[in-house]
């Protein structure tokens, strides 16, 4: 075996005196060989300068023990680091890698990507992206292949499989929690049509016998550019309570306040569900419903390595919850 050229897997197999399936799984599914074997394997391939063509035992198997995650927005996934640990985590215990791109919030970039990845024979795919009202292009594409996939946000079609984060609980908490506190206008905003936070918001006034006025539930641009008109409208109408949609829209809320000389909670009490850190040191402290996600991404992964086992396999939906914390922009006692 002096010449590097023309190596194959027969002729490490022989060298070592190991099975072919033994020098395969030691480049695919390297757990389930022992790592005094798959260290040999290692060595010789190295000396030998020997890689193997996984691409043709991918056509050949139709199997690349890789799993793809598209994501649309980056953003739409919050505490990224520990969610991707997470699943790399069950996805390597289980023999694949993890293989991430990014959409940027553009649905043609998206569908190329997904079709991308069905073309490279990939065995599973997480698709990051959320819609509540009509479909996403890519869930249609993927839904129509064969490829196992399991969505990370919410999807209309509840025959798909998706962990979904229960907004609907978290817009019923604040407003209970906003009502509990004698407030009758309670201002809800997102940007976001079919937002669940609006069907928690009404669930919560039926749940305390109060009418849902329609003109208190606003719906912004994406960029929340006009923003401060809202806030402005709400003020004329003397709302003295205020639900934005997350946390990030309420740091905007705050500014916007602040420029304009009003007082929160005195003046205008402010709650949001929220994902950012910190959100106890605003100037008052934020009142938030938690998303609890501790264990998201290996739910995920759970699902999806149940779906590859077994592609007809039930759906299932998880949704993550969480809990109410209230801080100083809701009580007006705070200086």
């Amino acid at each position: 075996m002096e010449s590097t050229k023309n190596i194959t897997m027969e002729d490490i197999a022989r060298q070592l005196n190991i099975s072919v399936s033994t020098v395969s799984r030691s480049f695919t599914r390297g757990d389930l060989v022992n790592p005094e074997t798959r260290q040999k394997v290692r060595e010789i391939c190295r000396k030998l300068n020997y890689r193997p063509n996984l691409n043709a035992r991918a056509i050949a198997t139709r199997k690349t023990n890789v799993i793809g995650l598209i994501a649309r927005n980056i953003s739409l996934i919050h505490e990224f680091e520990s969610f991707a640990y997470n699943l790399e985590n069950i996805l390597h215990q289980n023999g694949y890698t993890l293989q991430i791109e990014l959409g940027h919030s553009e649905p043609e970039r998206e569908n190329r990507i997904v079709e991308t990845m069905l073309d490279r024979l990939v065995d599973g795919i997480i698709l990051c992206s959320r819609n509540y009202v009509g479909s996403i292009p890519a869930v249609e594409i993927l839904a129509k292949a064969t490829t196992p996939f399991v969505m990370l946000g919410y999807y209309h079609d509840q025959n798909i499989s998706q962990v979904v984060e229960d907004y609907q609980a978290g817009g019923k908490a604040i407003t209970e929690h906003l009502l509990s506190l004698g407030h009758k206008k309670i201002a809800l905003v997102t940007y976001q049509q079919g937002d669940p936070r609006i069907r928690g918001y009404e669930l919560a006034h039926k749940e305390h016998n109060q009418a849902v006025n329609p003109e208190l539930i606003y719906l912004v641009s994406p960029k929340m550019d006009n923003l401060g008109d809202v806030i402005d409208d709400i003020m004329a109408k003397k709302v003295a309570a205020m639900f934005p949609m997350h946390d990030e829209m309420a740091a905007i809320v705050y500014r916007i306040c602040h420029q304009r000389k009003i007082n929160i909670p005195n003046d205008l009490a402010v709650a949001s569900t929220g994902h950012m850190r910190n959100t106890d040191l605003w100037a008052p402290p934020l009142t938030v419903y938690r998303m609890v996600q501790d264990n998201f991404g290996e739910s995920i992964g759970s699902i999806l390595l149940d779906k590859i086992a077994n592609n007809n396999s039930p759906t299932r939906i998880i949704h993550f919850g969480g809990q109410l914390i209230t801080r100083g922009s809701t009580v007006k006692s705070y200086q």
